[in-house]
């Protein structure tokens, strides 16, 4: 079965994956016309062919277009993408002259020496990442996660996979840019380190990640009813569950009225404290927020989508 980015366990490389296709059609130009050729017919039945094939009994014909250069780059991706022969893999993995090609060879690929060699030396971004993906060598992993020639996408994948606490200590301290700093700290088991991170540190999706990671109630009450951006009480209150922290936001948060501070009153269920804040707040609009959430707790009007927390992605 085919292995997909899909699986990894942070939320936010989703996002990042979706970047990673859109490079790869950017870069990959013979697939980026083909796909706008939505009239050529030929082409387009060859793709359904080549989708048809079986990838149990047709492996012979599924590798001859997998390296046919006058194949269009799509279908060719396709092809590679049913291959099983680890060898033929390995070759286009290194040398497959797309980066369509490469990057669905290195997906499929199994051995971690050469996963290594593709994820430190390929020319491509978009290749190196999935190499680093399903790499497992921790030494080839902290090499990256410090060296590699951007400084994002692929260090962040790596920085994920990392076991070395002291490294990712460094890296969310020292790294060269806030979002593999927060990639760090989200990684983090240092409770003390992250407890800073969460208050003081520097940039926005360092505190978010730091809150993320820790989930703990106090801090986060705390976080939401203080921290300067809208960001970072936002994602402090998504994590808050406790309903006397939460009323105790809405009670003394320093920035009332906007989305962090909607959504901690949305989160409040206990219908007798909502009315009591509503009876002592002398806001308007907090006591008008608040008798719109009592509407919706009692059934007299629906409830509204509560949003999600915001990360940005450089």
């Amino acid at each position: 079965m085919k292995r997909s980015i899909v699986k990894q366990k942070v939320k936010l490389y989703l996002l990042a994956s979706v970047v990673i296709f859109a490079g790869i059609m950017k870069n990959d130009n013979a697939c980026a016309l083909t796909l706008g050729a939505v009239g050529d017919e030929e082409m387009l039945a060859r793709r359904r062919q080549v989708e048809e094939m079986d990838a149990d009994k047709d492996q012979a014909a599924l590798a001859k277009v997998s390296q046919d250069d006058s194949e269009d780059a799509f279908t060719r991706r396709i092809a590679v993408s049913k291959l099983k022969d680890q060898a033929l893999l390995a070759e286009l993995a290194k040398s497959g002259s797309t980066i369509g090609v490469r990057r669905e060879a290195t997906e499929k690929l199994e051995d971690q020496a050469l996963l290594a060699e593709i994820a430190v030396n390929d020319v491509a971004r978009e290749v190196r990442t999935i190499a680093t993906v399903w790499l497992k060598d921790q030494a080839i992993l902290a090499q990256i996660a410090t060296n590699d020639a951007e400084n994002g996408t692929v260090r962040g994948y790596a920085i994920q996979k990392l076991e070395d606490q002291e490294l990712l200590t460094k890296i969310s301290m020292t790294g060269t840019n806030y979002y593999l700093r927060a990639m760090a700290a989200a990684t983090l088991k240092d409770k003390t380190l992250l407890r800073k991170f969460a208050t003081t540190g520097e940039e926005v999706p360092l505190r978010q990640f730091a809150i993320l990671q820790l989930r703990d109630q106090e801090l986060a009450a705390k976080v939401a009813k203080n921290d300067v951006s809208e960001q970072v009480r936002h994602t402090a209150v998504s994590c808050l569950d406790d309903q006397e922290l939460l009323a105790d936001v809405v009670k003394k948060s320093n920035h009332k009225n906007d989305e962090a501070f909607l959504l901690a009153i949305g989160k409040l269920t206990d219908q007798a404290l909502l009315a009591e804040i509503a009876k002592n707040d002398e806001n308007e609009d907090v006591r008008n927020a608040i008798q719109h959430r009592l509407d919706v707790l009692q059934g007299r009007i629906k409830e509204e989508k509560i949003q999600g927390i915001d990360l940005p992605i450089p």
